[in-house]
């Protein structure tokens, strides 16, 4: 085999290897941001839960003749 097959075989070799990678991070990639949205969505719902929770709060103290501050 002459060294322009052999080139070309490690050329082939290395742009597989390189795209196998690139799937591999592209893959990666969408496991964080999909992890990420899911924080996300679950911070969201704690912070609309806190909120329901302080407008409860903050009625029942008003109801009581108590100042808010």
């Amino acid at each position: 085999m002459d060294w322009k097959k052999r080139w070309k075989m490690a050329e082939g070799y290395a742009y597989n290897e390189l795209k196998h990678e690139i799937e591999n991070l592209k893959e990666e990639m969408n496991d964080i941001l999909a992890d990420q949205n899911d924080i996300n969505e679950t911070t969201r719902a704690q912070l609309d839960a806190i909120s329901t929770a302080l407008i409860e709060l903050r009625q029942g103290w008003q109801q009581s003749g108590r100042l808010l501050g």
